[in-house]
């Protein structure tokens, strides 16, 4: 599984959490401690997790060609992940263009550890995976400190995926229990950027961490004025409805897929043209092998 999947739904738990401020917090502040920083600029300064959630960092980041891109040396990297990316130059003020970083999402998974005082994969497990009863996902880990690959670096099993996509469905409740915040799924998966290039041969928008597609090929409009959307899938691909207001009647939090009426969209997250080879010197939970 592409695990930013996993983390956009555990940074809405670190805000709700007071792990994180918001949204609007600058990842410079997040990693204090990483100081001096390099390249570092009023650009830098300003950069958020916002920016990291909506893949508009403006650093100087490609992916497109995997060989020899940054993604490739860091997951080459034998020293600290977090010091390459955070180190990292600007290419423009973040914000303005959409740009593919897997970095930037590892650097959002170690600030949500640091700022929490525990291993990210151990605050995932504790405070969303456990809570829908996955018990078996296995993460790539490197430096520092078995720091898990947020950025791709995620197993687990199709049943267990289908919990994930379940719990989006049903709005972030498990048996009764709201583990992820119903809003935070809204502002998520709410079209923020249209990505500079087609999947698949389709179209698309970008919401936090999610790609955004309509079940009838059209483009999500990529605007702040959207109506909110409303989960009717599982697993690898959510499912949503624009609606216009409240459906009336019915049980929508128990059958989700009868809430909402108007445009359906698909929430996809991180395609395989992304794909994360394991990094040299990372380990994988359950086997053997440890960060040096």
């Amino acid at each position: 599984m592409k695990s930013p999947s996993l983390a956009v739904l555990v940074t809405g738990i670190a805000i709700a959490r007071g792990d994180l401020r918001s949204v609007d917090q600058s990842l410079v502040e997040l990693f204090s401690r990483y100081a001096p920083i390099a390249n570092l600029d009023d650009r830098k300064q300003v950069l958020t997790v916002r920016d990291v959630l909506t893949m508009r960092t403006g650093t100087d980041w490609n992916e497109d060609s995997y060989a020899g891109s940054p993604l490739e040396q860091l997951n080459q990297l034998q020293t600290d992940w977090l010091r390459f990316v955070i180190d990292w130059p600007m290419r423009e003020e973040a914000g303005r263009r959409w740009q593919y970083n897997s970095g930037g999402v590892i650097a959002l998974g170690r600030a949500i550890g640091l700022a929490a005082g525990m291993n990210t994969a151990e605050y995932a497990r504790a405070y969303l995976l456990r809570q829908i009863g996955i018990t078996r996902d296995k993460w790539i880990r490197g430096f520092p400190d078995l720091l898990p690959h947020t950025g791709g670096g995620l197993y687990m099993t199709s049943r267990d995926l289908a919990r994930v996509g379940n719990l989006v469905l049903r709005r972030g409740k498990w048996n009764g229990t709201q583990v992820v915040p119903e809003a935070w799924l809204t502002e998520s998966t709410r079209p923020l950027v249209t990505p500079t290039y087609r999947l698949g041969g389709r179209t698309s928008s970008y919401g936090y961490l999610w790609w955004l597609y309509t079940l009838d090929g059209g483009l999500p409009d990529a605007s702040h004025h959207r109506p909110r959307h409303r989960g009717i899938g599982c697993a690898g691909a959510v499912a949503v409805r624009g609606a216009e207001e409240r459906p009336r009647g019915g049980d929508q939090r128990r059958h989700p897929e009868r809430a909402g009426s108007g445009t359906q969209h698909v929430i996809r997250n991180d395609p395989a043209r992304h794909a994360i080879a394991r990094p040299n010197q990372a380990t994988t939970d359950g086997r053997a092998g440890s960060a040096r």
